[in-house]
């Protein structure tokens, strides 16, 4: 008989190992998630043709360049981090980088939902709300929809969790030195984050924020600072002097004045209805009870807001009376407000395309999550608090695991925008494969002409004059002009795709418009 299996440390590791074995398992059950829901492949947009090619103009040696255009110039108006990380993993796999990146998001959500399922461990000290959370992470409709596009934010959110764990590792740690390095690997982390999406610098500043909060001597919150901002500096700056040499701009992003619309107010309180509630017939019907929603996020946000300041002022202000608040859970606080302050800064002054749709604000949803594990923790600890919190738990899996199965259903469907059959089958494609390949074709949608009619396409001339230059080329049989149905183009731009066909040959394919020479 070994006395020593039955001692307390003992039993503490097998369970630790029993935990972790756990979160690996469903991990990997993420990953075949991915792989089920995506049969027909990841859902493709522009923003994806436009990664994709950058993976592949990588894996050619020809550098971070615009191949789905025919200019092919180089990219500064798409961070590099997703086709980065996207041409490394074809390289290693030997996949073309369309089918990679399947792989890649079927990897990052079982990487993900290890790390929510770790975070929630080390903020609740609970095994159990760890593995639940990860689940729940799993089985959370809108969560899953982000990592069944090709697009960066998945790669985003892993960057993410993976600082919010290192800044708790660097809290934690006793060692002076080990902790210097974590908080380190936090500011580079966090640039990794930034070169996949610019909206980092929220998490850049939620950093830098709960440093100066958490630590209660200026001298640590100013080392401290310079440490995190040293991990951070080196590969963005070096990507800034990379744009401003070969494009003139920084981030191609000019400032302007394009305050939010009702429209994309709508599209957010929309996207946050279908993550509350994620059964489509329920959400389509209490979404038409006028301000339920409306009310239930301004009542979330406030609430968050009064704990995040509750917590974290006294201890800015009079930290030798006020202990430390846990960390991960004070993380997500500050990174829920910043990242929307970031987003409202972005449309407003920057980039008017942005919209408050699921992709953007995916990473809120992540935080809330975490939260939400805190919370029901926290009330769980309460006297009857335990019967409050599995009711609840209760009620959340039931609705999420009902609404898992209408978004499989459907994402299995077909494949999503780009990905469906309407465009790699489209009449119109087939058309455009038959021509000569000194034909250059201009249209409304190059990245689909990129994709399927496998060449670079051109954009449509923005002036009168150029469109007339356009027209002599197409009469010379230098060019063609195709026009996909955009049904939520405005009549404005109808007319204009009119005008560019006047004295040309007009052929229509479903829908879609083909303009050559008579």
């Amino acid at each position: 008989m070994n006395l020593y299996s039955s001692t307390p440390t003992s039993r503490l590791l097998r369970t630790t190992w029993a935990f972790f074995a756990t979160l690996a398992l469903l991990a990997v059950a993420g990953g075949w998630l991915l792989f089920y829901a995506t049969p027909q492949g990841l859902g493709l947009n522009d923003d994806s043709i436009a990664y994709i090619a950058g993976a592949r103009s990588l894996l050619s040696g020809q550098g971070y360049r615009e191949i789905w255009l025919i200019s092919a110039g180089p990219v500064t108006h798409f961070p590099p981090g997703f086709p980065a990380t996207l041409a490394f993993f074809s390289f290693i796999t030997g996949i073309d980088p369309l089918r990679a990146a399947r792989l890649l998001n079927g990897l990052l959500l079982g990487l993900n939902t290890f790390l929510m399922g770790w975070l929630v461990l080390r903020m609740t000290k609970s095994r159990i709300v760890g593995l639940l959370t990860a689940l729940l992470f799993l089985l959370t409709p809108s969560l899953l929809r982000i990592h069944s596009n090709a697009m960066s934010e998945p790669l985003y959110v892993f960057f993410t969790l993976a600082t919010f764990l290192l800044l708790d590792l660097y809290f934690q740690k006793q060692d002076k030195r080990r902790s210097q390095l974590f908080l380190l690997a936090a500011g580079l982390i966090t640039s990794f984050a930034f070169l996949t999406r610019y909206a980092a610098l929220a998490l850049l500043a939620t950093g830098i924020v709960a440093l100066f909060i958490l630590h209660s001597e200026w001298r640590k919150r100013l080392v401290s600072a310079g440490v995190y901002l040293a991990g951070f500096v080196p590969f963005v700056l070096a990507w800034m002097i990379r744009n401003r040499i070969v494009g003139g701009t920084v981030t191609n992003r000019a400032i302007g004045w394009h305050p939010i619309t009702e429209m994309n107010a709508r599209m957010g309180i929309r996207t946050f209805s279908e993550f509350l509630v994620p059964i489509s017939n329920w959400q389509l019907s209490l979404i038409k009870v006028s301000g339920l929603f409306e009310g239930i996020l301004i009542v979330l946000a406030l609430g968050l807001l009064v704990w995040t300041l509750k917590v974290g002022l006294p201890r800015f202000f009079q930290p030798e009376k006020n202990p430390q608040p846990e960390v991960i859970s004070f993380l997500n606080g500050l990174y829920f407000f910043g990242y929307f302050l970031a987003l409202v800064a972005t449309m407003t002054f920057f980039d008017p395309a942005t919209k408050f749709q699921l992709r953007i604000v995916a990473p809120m949803l992540v935080s809330l999550v975490l939260l939400l594990a805190f919370g029901l923790k926290t009330v769980s600890d309460w006297g009857a608090g335990k019967w409050i919190t599995l009711g609840l738990a209760v009620v959340i899996f039931a609705v999420s695991t009902v609404g898992m199965n209408e978004s499989l259903a459907d994402l299995r469907r077909g494949g999503q925008v780009y990905a469906n059959e309407r465009w790699y089958d489209a009449p119109a494609i087939a058309e455009l494969r038959k021509l000569p390949a000194d034909v250059v074709i201009h249209s409304n949608q190059p990245g689909v002409i990129y994709l399927y009619v496998g060449r670079p396409g051109a954009l449509l001339p923005e002036k009168a004059q150029d469109a007339k230059e356009l027209q002599a080329e197409v009469l010379a049989g230098k060019a063609v002009i195709v026009i996909f149905k955009d049904a939520n183009a405005d009549e404005a731009t109808q007319a204009y795709y009119e005008v560019l066909g006047q004295g040309l040959h007009v052929g229509k394919y479903n829908g879609d418009v083909i303009y050559s020479a008579p």
